[in-house]
């Protein structure tokens, strides 16, 4: 799904951004943002995404303002998340390609993407707990949004025949780079 994308700012735990690698692909989201990469302070936590970003198109972006021009120049609308956003994410639109940002986990996004943002939502919650860890949060607004893509699309895809071919092609070539050859041990028919 080329016209839904996942943005991630300032994030401080990395195991949560390979949490989102792994939902993005099991989505079929082609592409992830990652804003200020560095700003992640805890080791690395591998072992979340189980490989798959290596079908993701990571895209790292220093600075905020570098993202929002990117995403401006792709066409994108921004929906952001926030606590208290003002609009319930199952209200947006996604009619026309649009990224999901999310922010650090103790400060959420920051000022400047926030004024960027076309809509600032909120995931509804219903019992006691004030909010969603990042992870859990991405994971319900990309199920969400996929299907409503779908939906508005009327197909499971906004990716032309040529285009998925073309994706296929190019996972062949990443799948032949991962394999290694197997040889007989000797001794062994």
């Amino acid at each position: 799904m080329a016209g839904l994308t996942v943005a991630l700012e300032s994030l401080y735990d990395p195991g949560n951004r390979a949490a989102v690698y792994r939902t993005a692909e099991a989505f079929g989201l082609l592409d992830v943002h990652i804003i200020n990469r560095d700003a992640g302070q805890k080791p690395g936590a591998r072992l979340v995404s189980r490989g798959t970003e290596k079908w993701l198109n990571l895209v790292d972006y220093p600075t905020t303002s570098d993202a929002i021009r990117a995403f401006r120049d792709k066409g994108l609308r921004i929906f952001g998340a926030a606590m208290h956003g003002d609009q319930s994410l199952w209200q947006l639109p996604f009619d026309a390609p649009a990224v999901l940002a999310f922010g650090n986990e103790h400060r959420g996004l920051s000022d400047e993407l926030l004024a960027a943002c076309d809509v600032v939502f909120h995931i509804p919650m219903y019992g006691l707990a004030e909010s969603l860890n990042i992870s859990n949060a991405a994971a319900i607004a990309v199920a969400h949004a996929r299907h409503a893509r779908e939906t508005a699309l009327g197909q499971p895809s906004d990716l032309s025949p040529a285009e998925r071919d073309a994706l296929f092609e190019d996972y062949v070539r990443r799948t032949a780079r991962w394999l290694k050859p197997v040889t007989p041990s000797a001794g062994h028919d």
